[in-house]
């Protein structure tokens, strides 16, 4: 069976997935295949920091540092 013609300006060989052959990637595999739960909270931690930073409120910050982390340990958890 012969094998489907890559994009333009891609190799055959090139994968979205994690390289096996290195061990790089797994993680940015992971976070690419957040939910859409898992991207809110990224943007609301974003989002919160951001505020914080304006505003000057450092209980926003611990609030918008909490939901990234939180959201990478899962990552990780998964991973």
């Amino acid at each position: 069976m012969a094998t489907p013609a890559a994009p333009e300006g891609q190799r055959a060989d090139d994968h979205a997935g994690p390289r096996a052959e290195d061990g790089r990637g797994g993680l940015r595999a992971t976070l690419g295949g957040l939910t859409t739960r898992g991207r809110s909270f990224l943007a609301a931690g974003a989002a919160a920091a951001v505020c914080a930073y304006v505003l000057g409120q450092a209980d926003l910050l611990r609030v918008g540092m909490l939901f990234e982390l939180l959201t990478m340990m899962c990552a990780v958890v998964v991973l």
